[in-house]
């Protein structure tokens, strides 16, 4: 099982921490395994989706424990690929979520983001400040990107897991509530980890 975890954990930190270099670098790509090499092609097969999604975020930016959008969102993109999710998982909190694919161990967790900060609407692609909204809440830690990138981890992880006859259970945990009111440590004590076996998280920088 340890074998197993870290190669998925290698998988996974390509998808999120390397996978612009690794595209530029044909000699290390070659070097990758099948399934590895998969798992990228399947980030490629994903592009579009993650595109309209991190767009939808960004120009629906909602505040902590109102991110019912984002989270639909998110949802709906997990959903499109398989993933069985559970809404509301902890009481009181109604955008928490976890998203499953697979079964057996490892229980590989991902964790994604997705509310955004006052007072920061912002157009894309513009270098000036030019608010969508004024006075509106805006992505100040580009969590349209976290939450979108870790749900895009989580589909090709799992796919490729599945077509090389890995064993193990992908799940996507949707923590809101970050800026502010830590939402995870809601769902700590609530046991919604509890049977993750690794925990993988990354942050924009």
């Amino acid at each position: 099982m340890r074998k197993r975890i870290s190669y998925a954990y290698f998988t996974l930190s390509i998808i999120c921490s390397f996978l612009a270099f690794v595209l530029s670098v044909p000699a290390v790509l070659a070097q990758l395994s099948s399934a590895q090499q998969d798992a990228i092609k399947w980030i490629n097969k994903l592009d579009a989706d993650y595109k309209e999604v991190a767009t939808f975020i960004w120009n629906n930016p909602e505040m902590a424990t109102d991110e019912f959008l984002s989270a639909g969102k998110l949802i709906d993109y997990l959903e499109k690929y398989g993933f069985v999710v559970e809404k509301e998982v902890v009481k009181g909190l109604p955008t928490t979520f976890v998203g499953t694919y697979g079964r057996g161990k490892p229980v590989i967790g991902i964790l994604a983001e997705f509310d955004a900060l006052p007072g920061l609407s912002q157009k894309s692609n513009i270098l000036t400040r030019e608010a969508l909204t004024n006075g509106a809440p805006g992505q100040g830690c580009g969590h349209h990107l976290f939450g979108t990138s870790s749900v895009t981890a989580a589909i090709a992880l799992a796919k490729t897991m599945e077509e090389h006859g890995i064993t193990g259970t992908v799940k996507l945990y949707g923590t809101p509530a970050e800026e502010g009111y830590s939402g995870k440590a809601w769902m700590v004590p609530a046991g919604i980890f509890d049977e993750a076996d690794v925990m993988i998280n990354y942050h924009l920088g």
